[in-house]
C-alpha cells in the first residue's frame, strides 16, 4: 500500500538500468540534432521576420528570463535520467531527435530572425542581456525551447504528481517566456508547441499499435502451440 502511494505521488523509484544498443543510438541522435542548432544560428541573406503587430504589443518581462535559463538544465537532466533508467527513453529520445532534426531543417531552408529591443531596463534586466549575449537572434521558427518544454511535460505526465506538476509548471512558464523576453515570436513559439504535440502524438499512437500487434501475434502463437500440444 505504501509503495503504491509513493508511485502515485512521486512515480516509480529511481533504478539505473543497463542501456541498450538502441538507446545508445537514440542518445547519439539527440546529441547530434541538438548540436546542429548552433552552426545554423547565424545571419543569412534570405532571412525572414515572422513578427506581427501582436508581437510588438507584448512587453519585455525580464522576470521570465529565470524559467528560460533554468529550464534547459532541468530538461537535459531529465533526458539523462530517462537514459539511465530506461523508462520510456526510446519514445522520449525519438520525439526529441525528430523535433530537433525537423527544426534544424527549417532553420537551414527557411532562416528566421526575431528583432530584439535595443535597450532592456528594470529588475533582472541583466539576465535578459545574458541571454542575448549567449544566443543569437536567429532560428526563431520553430522555437526549440517551446517544443522541448512540451515534450518534457508529456514525458513527465505519467510519472507521479510531483513530476507531472513540475513539467506543467515549466511548460506554462517557458512557452510565454520565449515571447516575453523577445527570444521568439508568437509564430515561433506556437510552431514549436504544435510540432512537439504532433510528433509525440504520432509516435505514441504508433507505439500503441505496434505493441497491440506484437501482443496479438504472441497470443496467436501461444494458442497454436496449445492446440498442437493437445493433438
Amino acid at each position: 500500500m505504501a509503495e503504491d502511494q509513493y508511485k502515485r505521488r512521486h512515480g516509480p523509484r529511481f533504478t539505473i538500468a543497463r542501456p541498450t544498443f538502441r538507446d545508445c543510438i537514440l542518445a547519439f541522435a539527440v546529441l547530434i540534432s541538438s548540436l546542429l542548432y548552433f552552426p545554423l544560428n547565424h545571419d543569412s541573406p534570405n532571412i525572414h521576420i515572422l513578427t506581427a503587430s501582436w508581437n510588438n504589443d507584448l512587453p519585455v518581462v525580464p522576470l521570465f528570463a529565470i524559467p528560460y535559463l533554468v529550464f534547459l538544465p532541468f530538461f537535459w537532466l531529465t533526458v539523462v535520467c530517462a537514459f539511465a533508467t530506461g523508462r520510456d527513453f526510446a519514445l522520449f529520445a525519438l520525439a526529441i531527435a525528430f523535433v530537433y532534426f525537423v527544426s534544424d531543417l527549417i532553420y537551414a531552408l527557411y532562416p528566421t530572425y526575431v528583432p530584439r529591443p535595443q535597450h532592456v531596463a528594470g529588475f533582472l534586466s541583466e539576465l535578459v542581456r545574458y541571454v542575448y549575449a549567449h544566443d543569437s537572434p536567429y532560428n526563431d521558427f520553430p522555437s526549440e525551447h517551446a517544443s522541448s518544454a512540451v515534450l518534457l511535460a508529456l514525458y513527465l505526465w505519467p510519472r507521479g504528481r510531483l513530476l507531472r506538476g513540475a513539467g506543467l509548471i515549466f511548460a506554462g512558464l517557458v512557452i510565454p517566456a520565449t515571447m516575453l523576453i523577445k527570444q521568439h515570436s508568437v509564430a515561433g513559439a506556437g510552431g514549436g508547441v504544435i510540432l512537439a504535440i504532433a510528433t509525440w502524438s504520432a509516435l505514441a499512437y504508433a507505439r500503441r499499435h505496434l505493441t497491440k500487434a506484437s501482443n496479438s501475434s504472441q497470443g496467436n502463437h501461444a494458442h497454436r502451440m496449445m492446440r498442437s500440444d493437445r493433438l
